[in-house]
């Protein structure tokens, strides 16, 4: 009877994981860059692993969330106006004092780069808020530590990575 319920629960587990990976790979289908969409794929995978590789899949759809917004002010004139308008304000000497070509924005730390998109208005204080959020839990990904990520907590940030930035933010 042990057995059988730890079999149950693992059957649980992958009929769970197949709908969430099929939400999310029809989700996927409306991202229109390739890049963008090459890493959400591979975040998808992640995700889909057993058990899941939460911080993979946390640390691709962040990357895949913040080449689009670098594209998304680079590619709007006036709002690579703006942004490099504030950038040198209040920043460190060291900062890269303007954006001239894509490259440049990997000069700019990500935390300072969601900063000066809401100094520049480009995002209001709400985006702000759920992109520190977000950058946070990345960085908690992104190095060693004891903290253990939930599916749940792993689905809802790509789906927010998907949906309130690669979907929302148009790039001509």
């Amino acid at each position: 009877i042990k057995n059988l319920k730890k079999v149950e629960e693992l059957l649980k587990t992958r009929q769970q994981n197949r709908v969430l990976r099929k939400n999310l790979t029809e989700l996927s289908r409306k991202i229109k860059d390739k890049i963008e969409k090459e890493f959400i794929g591979e975040a998808i995978r992640c995700f889909g692993t057993r058990p899941s590789s939460a911080r993979a899949t946390i640390l691709l759809s962040w990357i895949a969330g913040m080449h689009h917004l670098h594209r998304f002010v680079y590619k709007n004139k006036k709002k690579l106006q703006s942004f490099n308008k504030v950038l040198p304000i209040n920043t460190s000497k060291n900062l890269i004092k303007k954006i001239n070509k894509i490259e440049d924005f990997s000069e700019v730390g990500e935390d300072i780069f969601i900063l000066k998109l809401k100094e520049a208005q480009i995002i209001d204080k709400n985006m702000h808020k759920q992109l520190k959020t977000q950058l946070d839990l990345r960085n908690t990904c992104g190095h060693p530590n004891s903290i253990s990520i939930s599916d749940s907590k792993v689905e809802a940030f790509i789906e927010d990575i998907i949906q309130n930035i690669l979907l929302h933010f148009k790039v001509n």
